[in-house]
């Protein structure tokens, strides 16, 4: 893929999408007991394969970036978003969490998309199922979105060793800078692997709120070349899509690691029903090498 590199604008894109992993949702991972003092960093690179963006028919293939960094003092880096684990119990994990929210472009691709975790939950969107019946969309389809900082935190309880619900909270995404975006996932660790293997599989879903929906969903009234005019759509509150996904990570030694995700995602609600979704079913996947430092 070539990127034009027509302004610094254009340029912190193109960084940002070499840079970057699949989507929308915060990826905390799991607090270990670490000794005082220290750390533990992951970085790596690979290949990720999703929509131009959510429900899109087209598909786009970029560079990965992989990113996960812990300290004992609980403050962690997961691709974009940073927390703090701020509870000491072994069952409990909450604290805040910063990230930041990719924005879409006027062609429809999203702007920040490939920076991700080690520790995959369920992400991303790209397509499996059958298209939905032809929609006539006039002029530009996609309104542009800008990047945007969210904030907000998580809350994780902890099962057993191998089974525990997530919870996130994230807020100031969509063009109005107010959407609001909520993720429940349970996840599990598949006992008995092979030395060295670990797979988790996680299901879930997010809510959204009205105004981050219309950002992403909702199209304006058009006037077409008749003179007649195309009623806009407006998404309200509600259940924005359910997912799925597994995760794989291969220490290939004491200082490498393969790790590969595959992501189903389905649109709800008014997110399904919106003009922009060519497909609610849609699948990303994503596989990279990273080394331990």
């Amino acid at each position: 893929m070539a990127f034009a590199l027509t302004s610094p604008r254009h340029a912190a894109a193109a960084f940002a999408v070499l840079c970057a992993a699949a989507n929308a949702q915060a990826e905390t991972p799991g607090l270990r007991m670490m000794p005082d003092g220290s750390r533990d960093l992951y970085v790596g690179a690979g290949i990720a394969s999703a929509p131009k963006t959510a429900g899109a028919a087209d598909r786009e293939t970029r560079g990965a970036l992989l990113l996960q960094m812990q300290w004992s003092s609980g403050i962690f880096l997961s691709g974009l978003t940073l927390g703090m684990h701020l509870s000491d119990s072994p069952t409990v994990e909450a604290g805040p969490l910063l990230t930041i929210e990719s924005g879409r472009s006027a062609s429809g691709s999203q702007t920040l998309t490939g920076i991700g975790g080690i520790d995959g939950t369920a992400a991303g969107s790209t397509l499996i199922g059958g298209l939905q019946p032809a929609r006539t969309v006039m002029v530009q389809r996609y309104t542009e979105i800008q990047a945007r900082p969210e904030a907000g935190g998580f809350f994780h309880y902890n099962f057993d060793r191998s089974l525990r619900v997530m919870t996130t909270a994230l807020y100031g995404g969509g063009n109005d800078r107010n959407g609001l975006v909520l993720t429940a996932t349970l996840q599990k660790a598949l006992p008995a692997m092979p030395a060295h293997h670990h797979v988790a599989v996680s299901a879930g879903a997010s809510w959204a709120n009205g105004p981050y929906l219309r950002s992403w969903f909702g199209t304006a009234p058009v006037t077409q070349p008749d003179g007649r005019m195309t009623v806009g759509y407006a998404p309200s509150a509600g259940l924005r899509d359910v997912q799925a996904a597994l995760n794989w990570n291969w220490e290939l030694g004491s200082m490498w690691l393969l790790s590969s995700q595959v992501a189903v995602t389905r649109l709800m609600d008014d997110a399904a029903r919106s003009p922009l979704t060519d497909r609610r079913n849609t699948v990303a996947v994503r596989t990279g090498l990273a080394y331990r430092f």
